[in-house]
């Protein structure tokens, strides 16, 4: 996998925190950009592409896990996969987190190859999903152009038809009035 195609958030209120994430990663080939709390993150995300969010459940100002819902609710940003990050064990929280959105939750201090793991993975399953609405999209433009060939088929052309009906005409005319012509079985005098 190429890690320099991917561009990796990492929020984290504790610059330590945020700094080691942020190493880690950027020491792969990711590129990382850092917010130190939510409303900075939230405006990196409205103004920046992201593949890949890094979040500390304890986020200052604007909180992780609210940033994870929105996240998870916004049109363009739903399927970009997150990653929570806890101080401590606790199931109830990381339920909570995964049934809100959250790709995984992990828990501090980060073992850099689970983190790098659980990165990796999500990647490939967001690489996946982009091709699929690729795909999609190309499809129902390809279904989209079939359709309109199909309707201007099925829309008689007036004028082709007047051109038609010209050319049989003289077709006729130069045979004599009298001559049959036959077109297709049918008889014209």
């Amino acid at each position: 996998m190429n890690t320099a195609s991917y561009h990796l958030l990492v929020a984290d209120g504790n610059k330590f925190n945020r700094d080691i994430l942020s190493a880690r990663l950027a020491k792969q080939g990711y590129k990382v950009t850092t917010a130190e709390d939510g409303y900075l993150a939230l405006g990196m995300l409205e103004v920046k592409a992201f593949d890949l969010v890094v979040l500390d459940r304890d986020l200052p100002r604007g909180g992780g896990y609210d940033l994870l819902q929105r996240i998870k609710t916004h049109p363009d940003w739903c399927h970009v996969p997150v990653i929570v990050t806890l101080d401590k064990e606790d199931v109830e929280s990381t339920a909570r987190c995964i049934e809100a959105g959250a790709e995984d939750c992990l828990v501090k201090p980060i073992n850099t190859i689970l983190l790098l793991a659980r990165v990796g993975a999500s990647l490939v399953k967001k690489r996946l999903h982009d091709k699929e609405l690729a795909f999609r999209q190309e499809l129902s433009a390809k279904i989209e152009q079939i359709g309109r060939c199909v309707a201007e088929e099925a829309q008689p052309d007036l004028s082709t038809h007047s051109h038609i009906l010209f050319a049989l005409a003289k077709l006729v005319e130069s045979h004599g009035v009298t001559r049959a012509v036959h077109l297709g079985g049918a008889a014209i005098r």
